[in-house]
C-alpha cells in the first residue's frame, strides 16, 4: 500500500524551487582545471612519472543536451510536475548519453596509441584503458607529474588531457592521473593521551553490556596537590569506567541498537511495521573484504537482528578487488594492535549500522577494485546502471581541491544518473572538520591566543547537488535510552593535571575530529537550498550519530599476528560514514512507509523541517569543567580561576561547548588528566535551523509518523 509521500506538515515548503543546479556549472576553477589545486598548495613536486610506469586509466564522454537532462531531473523532484517521480530508467538516460560511434571513434584512437581497452559500460559514459605512460602522454598530449603530498607520493598531469584525431572533443576527463585517494570517513575513540587507541573485547568477551552507554558521569570535585602547588576542579567526568584512570584497551562508552534505534524514533517505525522491507542498501567499499559477512552475522546474533542469509545480503565485485590497502592510515588498537584496513573497518560499521536502523532491508557490498578515486567512481557508476539498490551509502571523503574540477563535474555526473534513477546516494560529509589543518596554538601575553588556518574547504562526493551530504552528532543518552543531549560532532582536547603535579597547564586545545560542512567552491546553490545564505552548494544535508567518544558498537576482525590468528573483536566506531549508513538506514525505512521509491533526500529535507528532521541546536553545559589552583615557588605563590571558557579558550567559532575532564592512563607521575570538548568544530558552528556541522539537524522518523498519522503496514 502507498502511504503520503510527504511527512509533514510543510511538505511544500520550497516545493516552487526543488531545480537542482546543472552539473556542469562550478563557483570556481584552477588555471588548468585539471590538476587538483590543493596538489599544487600542498604537495611539492617530484619529477616526472617514469616514462615506461603502467597506468590504468579510464577516459571519460561527455554527455549530450545537458541542459536537457537537468531540466527532466528537475521535473523529477519537482512536487506538481507531470513527471513527479516518473523515474528513468537505463534507457532513457541513454537518450543523453554519448553514442555507439563516438565510443567507438575514442577506442580507435586509444589503440592507435598503442593503448589497450580493457571496458566500456553500457551507456558509453566511459572506457577503461591500460599503456605505457609515455603513450598516455602522447595521446593526450600532456605530461605526467608526480607530487609529494602528505608523505605520499601522488601523480597528475600538467595541463588537461586532450584526446585528438577522431576522438577530438569528445573526452571531458581522464580519471586516474590524479592518484589522491578519498578516505574512509570512519573514526574510532581515542584516549585523550595522544597516541592511545581506546580498546575492544576479543569475541571470548562479547557482551553486548560491555560498553557503558553513560558517557559522562555526574559532576564530581577533584583535589590534586603536591609539594608546591594544588589544583581543584569542578565538573562533569567523561569516562568509560566511572571516573578511575583508562588504559590502552579500556571498554568505551558506546550504545547499542536498541538505544538509537530509540534516539531516532525507529521504535515507532518498528512498531507499525515498517523496517525497510522491500528496500536495498548499496555500500561502496575499497578492496578485498572476505570477513563482512562473518561479521555482520555475530552482530546481528548479539543484538537479536535478523539474521544475515544469501537473501538480504550479497557481495559484488564487478572489476575484481586488489588486496586491503597498504596505504590507508593505520588504525591502532589495544596495546598497538593493528586493526582490520580502514576501509573494511568503516564498511563493516556501515553495514552493520544500516541493517541496526533498518533491519528489514537488503544489503548489498559492492567492492570497488582499490581505494582510486577511478575505481570508486566506475563502482557508484556500477550500481546505478545495474540498479542494485534504491539507496547508496559511500563512507568516503576528499576534500575538493585534491580533486580538481574535472573529477567533481563526473562525480556530479555519475550521481545525478543515480538521482534520476529514483535512487538516494548518501555520502559522507567527512571526518576533518572544515580542513583548515590548525597550527598548534601558542599563548601570546595575557589571554590572547593565535590560531592559524589554512583554506577551508568541504568533501566530495557529499559536494554533489543531487547528493544527500550527511554530518555527524554528538549523542549523550540518559539511563531511559531518551537523548540527554545532541550537539554537533566536534571534539577538541588538551592536558590539564594529574594526581601528583596539581597545576593546571595553560590552556591550550588541540582538535581531534569533527563533522564536515560549508560552502561548495565547485558547485553553486541548488534550488531546494534557495532559502539559505549565499550563492554555493551548503554541506551538509543532514546529520546522524558519528562522534566515536558517544559511539556505536559494532564487530571487526582483528588481523593475524605471529603466533596469533585472526579473531572477532567488539569495538566502537564512530564518523561520517557511520552516519550515512545510519541515515541510509533511515531513509529505507522512510522509503517503505511510502511505498514507493523516494529517490534524492536533500530536497525533502530541506522542506519538511519540524517533522521529519529535530534542529540541532548550540548547547552550553551547566557542568562544564571549572577550576582553581594555587602554587607556592621560590619566586612567587598565587592563586588563579578558571573559568569554563578560561580552561579551553574560545575554541574556534564556538561560544557553546560541553567540557568533561577525562582520566587518560597512569604514568610515572600518578593518573593523569585531559579536558575533552564536545560541539567545538573548528570554524564550522552550531546555530538555530540550518548550521554547516548538522545540516537541517538529525532524523525525528516518530514525530514524524505520529504527526503524519502513520497506520500500521498491511
Amino acid at each position: 500500500m502507498k502511504h503520503a509521500l510527504h511527512l509533514g506538515s510543510k511538505h511544500r515548503v520550497l516545493a516552487a524551487s526543488l531545480a537542482l543546479c546543472s552539473a556542469g556549472a562550478t563557483l570556481a576553477q584552477s588555471v588548468d582545471a585539471h590538476i587538483a589545486p590543493g596538489i599544487l598548495r600542498k604537495g611539492t613536486g617530484a619529477g616526472q612519472e617514469n616514462p615506461s610506469a603502467p597506468l590504468t586509466l579510464t577516459a571519460w564522454l561527455s554527455l549530450h543536451t545537458r541542459g536537457a537532462l537537468d531540466a527532466r531531473v528537475q521535473a523529477l523532484y519537482t512536487p506538481g510536475s507531470p513527471s513527479f517521480h516518473h523515474w528513468l530508467t537505463a534507457a532513457d538516460l541513454g537518450q543523453y548519453a554519448p553514442t555507439a560511434a563516438e565510443m567507438a571513434a575514442v577506442q580507435a584512437e586509444l589503440k592507435a596509441h598503442n593503448l589497450s581497452v580493457v571496458s566500456a559500460d553500457p551507456l558509453n559514459l566511459s572506457v577503461r584503458f591500460t599503456g605505457k605512460t609515455s603513450d598516455v602522454e602522447s595521446a593526450f598530449g600532456t605530461q605526467i607529474n608526480l607530487y609529494t603530498v602528505g608523505g605520499k607520493l601522488v601523480r597528475t598531469s600538467t595541463r588537461q588531457p586532450q584526446l585528438g584525431g577522431a576522438a577530438a572533443g569528445l573526452v571531458q576527463h581522464l580519471a586516474g592521473l590524479n592518484s589522491m585517494q578519498p578516505r574512509p570517513a570512519g573514526t574510532r575513540p581515542r584516549n585523550a593521551a595522544p597516541g592511545h587507541a581506546a580498546g575492544f573485547l576479543p569475541a571470548s568477551a562479547f557482551d553486548t553490556a560491555a560498553f557503558t552507554s553513560e558517557c559522562f558521569s555526574y559532576p564530581q570535585t577533584l583535589f590534586f596537590s603536591d609539594s608546591f602547588s594544588t589544583a581543584t576542579y569542578n565538573g562533569l567526568v567523561y569516562s568509560a569506567s566511572g571516573g578511575t584512570a583508562a588504559t590502552d584497551g579500556q571498554p568505551a562508552c558506546a550504545y547499542t541498537p536498541a538505544q538509537l534505534q530509540k534516539v531516532y524514533g525507529l521504535d515507532v517505525a518498528f512498531g507499525l511495521g515498517y523496517t525497510g522491507a522491500g528496500q536495498t542498501i548499496v555500500f561502496i567499499n575499497a578492496g578485498a573484504y572476505p570477513s563482512a559477512q562473518a561479521e555482520l552475522s555475530t552482530f546481528s546474533s548479539l543484538f537479536a537482528l535478523p539474521a544475515i542469509t544469501s537473501g538480504n545480503f550479497q557481495e559484488v565485485a564487478p572489476y575484481g578487488t586488489e588486496a586491503p590497502s597498504a596505504t590507508a592510515p593505520a588504525q591502532l588498537g589495544a596495546d598497538s594492535v593493528p586493526l582490520a584496513d580502514p576501509w573494511a573497518a568503516e564498511t563493516g560499521a556501515a553495514l552493520q549500522w544500516a541493517h541496526a536502523t533498518a533491519p528489514g532491508a537488503d544489503l548489498v557490498l559492492l567492492n570497488a577494485f582499490s581505494a582510486d578515486t577511478e575505481e570508486l567512481q566506475a563502482a557508484t557508476l556500477y550500481a546505478i546502471t545495474n540498479h542494485l539498490g534504491n539507496i547508496i551509502s559511500g563512507g568516503f571523503a576528499e576534500p575538493e581541491s585534491m580533486e580538481g574540477a574535472p573529477s567533481l563535474a563526473v562525480w556530479n555526473e555519475i550521481i545525478e544518473m543515480g538521482a534520476a534513477e529514483g535512487i538516494a546516494l548518501n555520502f559522507a560529509s567527512g571526518d576533518q572538520g572544515d580542513y583548515s589543518d590548525p597550527d598548534v596554538f601558542f599563548p601570546n601575553t595575557g589571554s590572547n591566543y593565535t590560531y592559524s588556518f589554512s583554506p577551508t574547504e568541504v568533501s566530495a562526493p557529499a559536494d554533489s547537488p543531487f547528493a544527500t551530504a550527511v554530518g555527524g552528532t554528538t549523542i549523550a543518552i540518559s539511563p531511559t535510552s531518551d537523548a540527554a543531549f545532541t550537539t554537533g560532532w566536534g571534539t577538541a582536547s588538551g592536558p590539564v593535571g594529574n594526581a601528583r603535579a596539581g597545576y593546571t597547564i595553560q590552556p591550550l586545545a588541540t582538535f581531534m575530529a569533527g563533522s564536515g560542512g560549508g560552502p561548495s567552491a565547485f558547485f553553486p546553490k541548488p534550488g531546494y537550498q534557495a532559502n539559505l545564505p549565499g550563492t554555493a552548494r551548503l554541506l551538509p544535508d543532514i546529520a546522524a550519530l558519528a562522534d566515536p567518544n558517544t559511539g556505536a558498537e559494532y564487530v571487526l576482525t582483528v588481523p593475524a599476528t605471529t603466533g596469533t590468528p585472526s579473531y572477532q573483536s567488539l569495538s566502537v566506531s564512530g564518523g561520517t560514514g557511520l552516519a550515512s549508513a545510519i541515515f541510509s538506514g533511515i531513509w529505507a525505512v522512510i522509503n517503505d512507509y511510502a511505498g514507493a521509491p523516494l529517490g534524492q533526500a536533500a530536497p525533502y529535507l530541506a522542506a519538511t523541517q519540524g517533522s521529519l528532521v529535530a534542529d540541532v541546536l548550540p548547547i552550553e553545559g551547566p557542568d562544564n569543567v571549572t577550576a582553581t589552583t594555587t602554587y607556592n615557588y621560590s619566586y612567587g605563590s598565587g592563586t588563579n580561576v578558571f573559568s569554563a571558557a578560561g580552561l579551553v579558550p574560545p575554541l574556534f567559532g564556538a561560544t557553546q561547548f560541553i567540557s568533561a575532564l577525562v582520566p587518560t592512563n597512569t604514568g610515572i607521575f600518578g593518573e593523569n588528566y585531559s579536558l575533552l570538548t564536545f560541539g567545538t568544530d573548528l570554524s564550522l558552528v552550531l546555530t538555530e535551523g540550518w548550521d554547516s556541522v548538522t545540516g537541517y539537524g538529525t532524523p525525528s522518523v516518530g514525530t514524524a509518523l505520529l504527526e503524519a498519522g502513520a497506520k500500521p503496514k498491511q
